[in-house]
């Protein structure tokens, strides 16, 4: 079955892997190498995505100033900061914050007390987690001034124009991302529009309040690739030739979002596929586009349809599947190496598988592996499962049942958020169900749980763990 990726993807693939860098004209062709950019051409603007897995931390730098927008996570502070030090980046002119998201703020503090920061722009609204008071403990230790946007502002950094939209949307103490704070930036020929986190809500409001703006040719999406029912508008709204998406493993961009992309010819680059991005404009309006991956994982096998990686001990986990049955049955062996394992993301948007059996012997299922897969009917897993990673099974909307092995200890975040699922078996000893586990399952109907009342009642459970799924929904317990 072959993955029903956007056509522009595997023109990027080969690329990558033979050149260090690609050009994109404003017909968003791609041409060898530097060759398509003229020796006289001055560079004008440079946007690097930073890969800080699902989370958003982005570098933009012109002659006259440099900006951060978002500061990823606590824990890849160090890594940010190690990439400014390499990068000679010495000081931040400004610093904005999106939205006060652990992925998003996350490494503010570090930024602000490590690296001079001239300035910083948030959103109009007090955040309640903890990255957020330590960012604003950051700002007042080391005297930064900042300013809360309420309204659409603009500020110079030379020929540099930016402006910062709020999305107007008031938070209601939980999900902010609709409060996003979006910006965007023109320099000579060259422009791009930020979108942090914003939702279904606040794309809304950003593509009603603001459907003026000209056209932008780098457009940052929102909330790590996710699809919304008004990402359409967006897209038309923006009119992207490059698209960035920060997402990771655990949380891929959603397959529609990818054909929403491909419909309309954008050069589509990600966090996972790509690692680092640096896009560079030029002011006869052309791009160079750098990737920091520049292999893909994976070794074919004779037929070409499996591909794997294998682990030091020399066991392989399935990576990708070229094929074309809409019925598989993953090898216990590939070249001779054992199956322990589906890698992350292997199987993601693949449309039109319907069945998949994994073999005994496979102990992980990795972050996203089957996500998208909207035709997937049925999936057999072995009694061997120890581990089914975040969002893996996420979206696959024709999968109306799943009998989970007694080994899984933990449902992770997002396993089977938005699929089809009417029903589930979940064994005694689950200790966990994570954010989203079983979030917006509308056709839920029971959960079959191979317990006891007293042992469920006792499994630690997320507050959103069955978020807007079905409220008939119920419990049934095997042991008495």
């Amino acid at each position: 079955m072959k993955r029903k990726l956007y056509t522009s993807i595997f023109l990027l693939a080969i690329a990558v892997m033979l050149l260090p860098a690609q050009v994109i004209t404003a017909a968003a062709e791609l041409k060898p190498g530097r060759e398509g950019i003229a020796s006289d051409s001055k560079e004008e603007l440079r946007i690097t995505a930073i890969d800080v897995g699902k989370g958003d931390c982005i570098l933009v730098e012109t002659d006259d100033g440099t900006v951060m927008i978002d500061t990823g996570f606590e824990k890849t502070s160090e890594d940010v900061l190690s990439f400014l030090s390499e990068k000679g980046v010495e000081k931040l002119d400004v610093l904005i914050i999106s939205h006060y998201d652990k992925d998003h703020v996350g490494g503010a503090a570090d930024v602000i007390r490590n690296v001079p920061v001239g300035r910083v722009y948030l959103p109009d609204y007090t955040g309640t987690g903890k990255k957020y008071k330590k960012m604003m403990e950051a700002l007042e230790e080391v005297k930064v001034p900042y300013r809360l946007i309420s309204r659409e502002s603009g500020f110079r950094l030379g020929d540099a124009y930016w402006k910062l939209y709020p999305s107007g949307i008031p938070f209601d103490g939980d999900n902010d991302n609709d409060c996003s704070l979006a910006a965007s930036v023109r320099c000579g020929q060259s422009s791009a529009l930020f979108a942090g986190d914003l939702e279904e809500d606040g794309i809304a409001s950003f593509v009603s309040k603001y459907r003026v703006l000209r056209p932008f040719d780098i457009l940052k999406m929102p909330h790590h690739g996710n699809n919304e029912d008004n990402t359409d508008g967006l897209l038309a709204l923006a009119d992207p030739k490059i698209a960035l998406i920060t997402d990771g493993h655990e949380r891929r961009a959603s397959g529609k979002t990818l054909e929403l992309l491909a419909e309309r010819n954008a050069e589509v680059y990600s966090s996972v596929e790509d690692g680092t991005i640096t896009v560079r404009g030029y002011d006869n309006g052309e791009y160079i586009v750098e990737t920091g991956i520049t292999e893909r994982p994976g070794i074919p096998d004779q037929s070409g349809e499996w591909r794997y990686k294998l682990s030091e001990d020399g066991n392989a986990a399935v990576t990708a599947y070229e094929g074309s049955e809409a019925v598989i049955s993953i090898p216990p062996e590939i070249d001779g190496y054992p199956v322990t394992a589906v890698g992350p993301s292997a199987f993601y948007n693949c449309r039109g598988l319907k069945k998949v059996s994994i073999p005994e012997g496979v102990t992980d299922i990795g972050a996203s592996s089957f996500s998208w897969c909207t035709d997937l009917e049925e999936a057999d897993l072995p009694a061997s499962l120890s581990s089914v990673g975040e969002a893996a099974f996420s979206w696959c909307y024709s999968l109306e049942s799943i009998v989970i092995p007694d080994n899984v200890p933990v449902i992770e975040d997002a396993v089977f958020t938005r699929s089809g699922l009417k029903e589930a078996t979940i064994p005694a000893g689950v200790e966990s169900l994570g954010d989203s586990s079983f979030s917006h399952c509308k056709k839920l109907g029971t959960i079959r749980f191979m317990g006891t009342e007293e042992q469920w009642n006792g499994i630690k459970k997320d507050k959103d763990w069955n978020k807007k799924s079905n409220a008939g929904m119920k419990i049934e317990y095997v042991s008495p």
